[in-house]
């Protein structure tokens, strides 16, 4: 699977389980971590890089 691919089933599954995305999907080329997820109930912070 491409990273591409990877990581928009993370992005589906984080928001199913009530994640909020914090951050727009990356350009290429783009630097920093891929996805930033904030979970509201157990005020979690989450950076997929």
């Amino acid at each position: 699977m491409r990273e591409q691919t990877v990581e928009r089933y993370i992005r589906k599954y984080l928001i199913n389980k009530g994640w909020k995305i914090r951050k727009a999907p990356k350009r290429i080329g783009e630097h920093g971590v891929d996805i930033h997820a904030w979970q509201p109930k157990w005020r979690k912070f989450l950076y997929v890089g």
